[in-house]
């Protein structure tokens, strides 16, 4: 079994259910992994801003793929970015308005997200809560010149297969791709753009096959990074679809699974 990448997401993987990990007993085991050379990825739908604050003391040593693949950042620098365009976003955001009232937009650029002033308390909070860099604005369509790599819409949990299938009828499939990603919350992302793309363009840049790949997932927009792959671990927190997907399971978020399964893979090294 060799390994030369671990590629981790956050929310319901390696954060816990009070968003947070075990700072302590990362820093050996990530001094570890330096050491052996296995780089290590945080593979999230959330921003860059928000990801790296987690690590402020190694994020120009990990590599990030944010905004569910929109954002690839190595070495602390943007290698990578995909965005929609201005005509698109005009159409999504006119689609959810007249639609659903009460549905939040939020759009996700390299370095800053957007929501508008007049969204509800509980998209505010969930904001607040997954976005480092966040502006409040008067109106998100002030902002499509903007390079935008994710919209994100914030629901109350009952409207999201509702949501999700209507988008799929309204857009072409080439056109995005809607992806759920836990807490109520929908991913717009480019097609063929998801963290298992840029992964795999990383991979090709290192010259590390997928065979040595390790991957760490709960939910459906980790789908494509863990059929990539051969070691890839499902939460026991995950979802039915995600536990299909991967080839093993992991203990949950709630009992340190990644971090336990990368110290059985180390000492056994």
């Amino acid at each position: 079994m060799t390994i030369k990448a671990i590629a981790v997401d956050m929310d319901g993987t390696f954060l816990n259910s009070h968003q947070d990990y075990d700072r302590e007993g990362f820093k050996p085991l990530f001094k570890t992994l330096k050491e052996k050379n296995i780089r290590f990825i945080v593979a999230s739908g959330n921003q860059y801003a928000q990801l790296k604050s987690f690590f402020p003391e190694d994020n120009k040593s990990i590599v990030f793929v944010a905004e569910n693949g929109g954002v690839v950042v190595l070495d602390g620098k943007l290698s990578a970015k995909k965005t929609f365009s201005k005509h698109l976003l005009e159409e999504i955001i006119t689609f959810l308005h007249e639609k659903y009232g009460e549905t939040t937009v939020i759009l996700c650029g390299p370095e800053t997200a957007y929501i508008q002033s007049s969204a509800p308390d509980y998209a505010q909070e969930f904001a607040d809560r997954h976005y480092y860099a966040l502006e409040r604005v008067d109106a998100l369509k002030d902002h499509i010149n903007e390079p935008i790599v994710k919209v994100a819409l914030v629901l109350p949990d009952e409207m999201v297969d509702e949501v999700k299938t209507n988008i799929a009828k309204v857009f072409a499939e080439d056109a995005l791709t809607a992806v759920t990603s836990g807490f109520g919350c929908i991913d717009l992302i480019i097609p063929r753009q998801h963290k298992g793309s840029s992964i795999e363009a990383l991979l090709k840049d290192w010259d590390v096959h997928s065979d040595e790949l390790m991957a760490f997932g709960d939910s459906e927009n980790d789908l494509e990074m863990l059929k990539l792959a051969k070691y890839s671990y499902a939460m026991a927190n995950g979802s039915e679809k995600v536990k299909k997907a991967a080839r093993f399971e992991a203990p949950s978020n709630d009992d340190n699974g990644v971090f336990k399964i990368i110290k059985q893979f180390l000492e056994k090294e």
